[in-house]
């Protein structure tokens, strides 16, 4: 399931903004949206549209973004910050019977609304599909096998058991700081995702499984030019993957089968080198490994502080920067707005926390974009 760009909000905390007669601010759950004066009162539903969102410029609704390219930004207004765009309901009454709508209802596909971030997967064309060049027609007639590896596919032929890298933004979860006492604070790295997959499971020909991916997709470990197999073998990914199963194994009384390790890749060529690296070699940081059971349940998800002092430095984590509680989503933005751990001469993305609720042993983990630099790289 996508993003969801356009949701059904409560309108809060409505106040004014020194000097503006035309224009006021508002809460919508953990971000802060400039509004046209007096068109909502507190309490109102509205459609509250993210940043990273690209408008629909068919629909007359969205005419007044013509001159933004209907993308949706991170701005400033008469000096406050105003972290996407509200509309009323009135825009789709014609459509929609707007007084059965709740609140969180998802109207992306609706209003024909997607993400506009460049899409980091260049390889596209390296993308393994599940029949591919290894398997045997043998193998390719035994249905019962063909059926059981197709399972572990989604979209793109990234595994479909494994969680994306994307972490929920915390803006829109806010009461969540209410339930977990303490977080472990890291910064958000901007480079390109990764995720490596091990499966000591082994196939028909008693094979272990390995699957290299990018965001989304699945890479051939035969590209040797791609960027994600050189990362893999740079850091030796599967001896560190079993290093980490034999590690870790005698704490969980369920055997590990498989496990996904996911970071980020930072380079002189990634994403305009914000961090000024200055070598030609890539470098991978760490910031989760989730394990399996047989079955392809989750038994935990180690955070990058667990990855640190329980498996060691062989590969870099993210920068953890804080243990700490975390009571209000001002506090929260405040933490965010650092210099990178990596270039103190360069703005950091953002944080991503980490902590537990009291319903789970397992880390829940949330981002925050450091506003500033949403600003400076006018996203």
């Amino acid at each position: 399931m996508g993003r969801k760009l356009a949701t059904i909000r409560k309108v809060e905390n409505i106040r004014p903004i020194d000097g503006a007669d035309k224009i006021e601010q508002c809460n919508i759950d953990g971000w802060n949206v400039v509004i046209q004066k007096g068109l909502y009162q507190e309490g109102d539903l509205a459609i509250y549209i993210e940043i990273d969102s690209l408008l629909n410029r068919f629909n007359p609704a969205f005419e007044s973004m013509k001159d933004r390219g209907y993308k949706v930004k991170t701005i400033k207004l008469r000096g406050v910050l105003s972290q996407g765009m509200l509309f009323p309901l009135s825009i789709i009454a014609n459509d929609i019977n707007i007084d059965c709508l709740c609140v969180g209802e998802d109207l992306t596909d609706f209003l024909k609304i997607v993400k506009f971030e460049e899409e980091e997967d260049a390889n596209e064309h390296l993308l393994i599909t599940v029949e591919n060049k290894e398997q045997s027609l043998f193998k390719r007639l035994l249905g019962k096998i063909l059926k059981e590896e197709k399972e572990v596919y989604g979209k793109g032929g990234f595994p479909s058991f494994v969680k994306k890298t994307e972490a929920e933004r915390l803006q829109n979860d806010k009461s969540v700081l209410n339930i977990v006492p303490r977080w472990i604070i890291t910064e958000k790295l901007d480079g390109t995702s990764y995720t490596y997959v091990y499966s000591n499971k082994k196939t028909l020909f008693g094979k272990e499984k390995e699957y290299i991916c990018s965001r989304n997709l699945r890479i051939s470990p035969n590209s040797k030019d791609s960027l994600y197999v050189k990362i893999t073998e740079q850091n030796k990914l599967k001896e560190y993957a079993k290093h980490v199963i034999n590690t870790i194994q005698n704490e969980y009384s369920s055997k590990i089968y498989s496990i996904a390790v996911q970071g980020e890749i930072l380079g002189k060529k990634i994403q305009g080198n914000k961090y000024n690296i200055n070598t030609n070699r890539n470098e991978l940081f760490l910031y989760g490994i989730t394990l399996y059971d047989k079955n392809n349940n989750i038994i935990d998800v180690l955070s990058p502080f667990a990855i640190k002092y329980k498996i060691g430095s062989i590969i870099e984590v993210v920068p953890i920067i804080d243990v700490l509680s975390l009571n209000t989503m001002e506090e929260a933005l405040k933490k965010s707005n650092i210099q990178s751990n990596l270039n103190k001469d360069t703005i950091a993305e953002g944080i991503v926390i980490y902590g537990k609720k009291p319903s789970s042993d397992i880390y829940s983990k949330y981002k925050v974009i450091n506003p500033e630099f949403l600003l400076k790289h006018k996203i």
